[in-house]
């Protein structure tokens, strides 16, 4: 099986590094094969265009552009390859990190993760699991 880390801190001596690899070593010491994404590294561009949100014309939703960014296509192939997403962030100001908040906007997005009109997406993620880890929860669950 294939696990995908979707990760979001920008210091590599944080908690949430530390964090990322612990699960990074329990995961492949299970066999499992791992991807690692790590949001700042990759300089994600997190801002969500406005031709690329959806809005209703004419009783239908649209949007401005019908083919997704090439950085947002490059993620979305990478979820629809692997068994299971794992997201790794901290917690800041009661909310993650505004660059991991970016990546569920722009990669997450209708056609895509769900459809008003289409079953299509269902069908693709009906029945997916994934994980969280935030370092809130980790925080406050003592």
């Amino acid at each position: 099986m294939k696990a995908l880390i979707v990760y979001a801190h920008p210091r590599k001596g944080s908690f949430s590094h530390a964090l990322l690899k612990q699960v990074q070593h329990k995961l492949c010491d299970k066999g499992m094969e791992v991807e690692v994404r790590d949001l700042y590294q990759l300089n994600f561009q997190p801002v969500l265009a406005g031709e690329d949100t959806i809005h209703v014309e004419e009783g239908n939703f649209v949007r401005d552009q019908e083919i997704f960014p090439p950085d947002v296509l490059v993620e979305q192939e990478k979820i629809l390859q692997i068994g299971l997403p794992i997201y790794v962030f901290p917690i800041w100001w009661n909310g993650m990190p505004a660059i991991m908040k970016g990546y569920f906007d722009r990669v997450f997005q209708h056609g895509f993760a769900y459809s008003f009109e289409s079953e299509e997406p269902e069908k693709e993620f009906c029945g997916e699991e994934g994980v969280v880890f935030d370092t809130d929860w980790l925080a406050s669950s003592k």
